[in-house]
C-alpha cells in the first residue's frame, strides 16, 4: 500500500534562487495543515499557496530505482524495442512525440494528480493530458522503463529541451 506523502515547493518570489523543495514529512504536513485551516476560514491558518508555494502528492507510480514519484515530476518513459501498442502509437501521433527511424525510444512528460481523473500524463508541448491508468488500459506498457529526470519547479529547462 502506498503511503500518503506530500512534498512542497517553497517559492521565494523576491529571490527565486532561494526557492527550494521540502521533503521533510512533518514540516510539509504542518504547512499543509496551516493551508487547510486558512482555506476553512480559521484565523490560525496561513495561505502558503498565495506565496507561490505548491503542495505535491506522492503518486505511487512505480519508477526506475524505486524513487518516489510526485505530482509535477518529469518522466522519461523508455520504450523497449519491438513494443508497438496501438494505444501508444495513437498517443505518440496525437502528441507529436519523437521517434528515431520510426521507432520511439522514449518520450518525456509530466505526471499530474487530478482528483477527479486520477494519474495523468501531460505532454509538455501542448498540455494534452492522458490517463496513465484507466479501467481498461495503460499508456505505459508494463515493460517500459519509467525514470524521473526532474520536476517542473527545479528543472523547467528539461521541458524546453524536449
Amino acid at each position: 500500500m502506498t503511503k500518503i506523502k506530500y512534498r512542497m515547493w517553497n517559492s521565494v518570489k523576491e529571490y527565486p534562487e532561494k526557492s527550494k523543495m521540502f521533503y521533510d514529512t512533518e514540516q510539509v504536513m504542518a504547512c499543509l495543515e496551516q493551508q487547510i485551516l486558512f482555506e476553512n476560514g480559521k484565523k490560525i491558518g496561513y495561505d502558503h499557496c498565495a506565496e507561490g508555494n505548491v503542495f505535491m502528492l506522492l503518486t505511487g507510480l512505480p519508477v526506475k530505482d524505486g524513487m518516489d514519484c510526485y505530482d509535477g515530476d518529469i518522466l522519461k518513459v523508455g520504450i523497449k524495442h519491438g513494443f508497438h501498442s496501438e494505444l501508444l502509437q495513437e498517443f505518440k501521433k496525437e502528441n507529436n512525440l519523437e521517434s528515431i527511424n520510426g521507432i520511439s525510444t522514449y518520450f518525456i512528460g509530466i505526471v499530474r494528480v487530478d482528483l477527479f481523473r486520477g494519474l495523468m500524463f501531460e505532454n509538455p508541448k501542448n498540455g494534452y493530458q492522458e490517463p496513465i491508468f484507466s479501467r481498461h488500459r495503460s499508456i505505459f506498457p508494463f515493460h517500459s522503463d519509467i525514470e524521473i529526470i526532474g520536476n517542473i519547479y527545479e528543472h523547467p529547462n528539461l521541458l524546453k529541451e524536449n
